[in-house]
């Protein structure tokens, strides 16, 4: 299908979310929302943004140039690929592995771009705070000290 002049595909993936692309003006688009990658292909033909990076702790600066974002939220491992897993069988024990990284890592992201002269690529890994995203414990039998 064809949305404001930029070709949509739809990835025919065994998933239970259908997943969509998009490339206007060189740049990938991915979601699993087509009325969501619609919003996303106005605005970048508008010339407008989504407010992601502002939004984000601590915030991306939006002006700054950059040739790649990608950036993975915990909760969507939590929230979206655990379920997802426990429909197909789960990830072969490495369910508990998983859940363990979410609880305690709160965002990665994979950032390249310009940084005055430089070409600059790196990693961050944000972590929650103690506490913030572990399961809470068991409490104590009756008795125990």
């Amino acid at each position: 299908t064809t949305y404001n002049e930029v070709p949509i595909l739809s990835l025919m993936v065994p998933t239970p979310v259908p997943v969509y692309l998009a490339m206007p003006d060189k740049l990938l688009i991915a979601s699993n929302s087509l009325e969501g990658l619609q919003s996303i292909i106005d605005l970048q033909k508008q010339g407008g943004t989504s407010g992601l990076f502002a939004k984000l702790e601590p915030p991306l600066d939006a002006a700054a140039p950059r040739y790649s974002a990608l950036l993975l939220n915990s909760r969507l491992v939590s929230e979206v690929l655990l379920p997802l897993s426990a429909l197909t069988g789960g990830l072969g024990g490495a369910d508990t592995t998983a859940q363990g990284v979410a609880n305690n890592v709160k965002e990665v992201r994979m950032i390249s771009g310009m940084d005055a002269d430089w070409m600059v690529s790196k990693l961050e890994v944000f972590l929650n705070k103690p506490g913030a995203g572990a399961p809470a414990e068991a409490p104590a039998p009756a008795g125990a000290q």
